[in-house]
């Protein structure tokens, strides 16, 4: 593999053949990406460093989530707010016209190229082909953009450019939603049952899913600290935790 910015390792081969199994959308196969392991299909390996250098502009406004989270309401509340409460505008343009969704195209490969197999139109396809960060080159600003990636798949400057939302949610609730999803979607297409979304889920091994390893480093004091509040009656945890104090 050639050497990139971006940390990027395998999974066990384990790991990707049961993945392979239980998603039948992915056959390209799986890697994990930054200091937190974030699994996403191989592919993204190619766009990895290009999507961190992406040109940022002041006037940006990215909704940065982990999946399942609120991020459509999210979006819609935001640019509303940004477009002084324009719903006429909001009602003619679809929500994919108004944000870029960084990432996706990553999940889009020769097997799911069909937009009838996709229940999606040849516009939003032909959309899904090119690169998010290449798209947004040409946008009129301000831009809109959304990403479930970790900040550290992110432009490093973003924090410091750009305005950002950053949305989380209780992953009990996140893994029974996407759970549904990936079983809807034909760019996932999972076929088993839910106890193996679930163990692969807090294995933080799912794809494009993961809830712990959506946190970066310094993030994860944070989701310890409200695990422990939140989930002290539940045996619910995830590789790698941070350790807090027992006073805390």
């Amino acid at each position: 593999m050639a050497t990139s910015e971006v940390e990027i390792r395998n999974l066990s081969s384990d790991t990707v053949d049961l993945l392979r199994t239980l998603f039948k959308g992915h056959s390209e196969g799986f890697l994990r990406f930054g200091p937190g392991g974030y699994v996403l299909p191989a592919s993204y390996a190619a766009h990895a460093d290009a999507l961190r250098r992406m040109p940022l502009r002041h006037d940006d406004t990215w909704i940065v989530t982990c999946p399942r989270s609120g991020t459509t309401l999210a979006q819609e509340m935001v640019w509303l707010l940004k477009n002084s409460l324009d719903y006429d505008a909001a009602r003619r343009t679809a929500l994919h016209d108004r944000y870029n969704f960084i990432e996706v195209f990553s999940f889009r490969h020769e097997q799911v190229q069909n937009p009838d197999l996709l229940n999606l139109n040849s516009k939003i396809m032909e959309k899904l082909a090119r690169p998010g960060y290449k798209s947004v080159e040409t946008a009129a600003s301000p831009r809109f953009l959304k990403s479930h990636l970790p900040l550290s798949l992110l432009p490093p400057a973003l924090l410091d450019t750009c305005k950002l939302i950053y949305m989380t949610r209780d992953p009990r609730d996140v893994a029974v939603s996407y759970y549904h999803l990936s079983r809807l979607m034909k760019f996932h297409d999972y076929v088993g049952d839910f106890k193996s979304f679930w163990d692969l889920f807090i294995e933080d091994a799912g794809v494009a899913g993961s809830w712990y390893a959506s946190f970066d480093v310094g993030m994860r004091e944070q989701a310890a600290r409200w695990m422990r509040h939140n989930l002290a009656g539940t045996d619910l945890r995830f590789p790698n935790e941070v350790s807090l104090p027992s006073d805390e």
